[in-house]
């Protein structure tokens, strides 16, 4: 029987996109705002994706289920 070769590295989308420049503890409150203030709007593009995704899944499936 063969052996099964092993998956290297990270899985994929498992690295960061988008660097943070500096650590986040040497931040003053200001830039904290701001980092937090993109990551809240990247959150939110994210739920409006997921949500359209999902919507249309959901309005397909009715659809089958109509023409049964």
């Amino acid at each position: 029987m063969a052996k099964k070769a092993k998956r290297r590295g990270r899985p994929p989308g498992s690295k960061n996109k988008k660097s943070i420049g500096k650590s986040v503890a040497t931040m003053d409150v200001a830039q904290l705002r701001a980092h937090i203030d993109d990551l809240q709007s990247a959150l939110a593009k994210k739920v409006r994706e997921q949500r359209a995704y999902f919507e249309d899944q959901l309005s397909q499936l009715g659809g089958y289920v109509s023409r049964l």
